[in-house]
């Protein structure tokens, strides 16, 4: 069972511009599972599992400025994990 598990939902300039694959990047070099999928309402919504470091890393990359497009804001919630993922994809 994964030790941690992250939901974001980011808003901003975030669809349309490589973002779900830059945070599939990041996950994977953080040995996350889960997904990117992108929300009607112009957000990506988030949700990773794994270690703790890999967790807080993707939670800085997140909030670093350098992702792909423009993140405006980001809501997080920590739920407990629940070992449902394989791999981390897109959607």
């Amino acid at each position: 069972m994964p030790e941690a598990r992250l939901e974001v939902w980011v808003s901003g300039r975030v669809q349309g511009v490589g973002f779900r694959w830059w945070t599939r990047g990041v996950a994977r070099k953080n040995a996350l599972v889960g997904f990117a999928e992108n929300l009607s309402d112009g957000r990506v919504w988030i949700v990773a599992e794994g270690a703790r470091s890999g967790i807080d890393a993707l939670w800085e990359a997140l909030n670093s400025g350098d992702t792909a497009g423009e993140v405006s804001s980001i809501e997080r919630e920590d739920p407990e994990p629940t070992g449902e993922f394989q791999q981390f994809g897109v959607k």
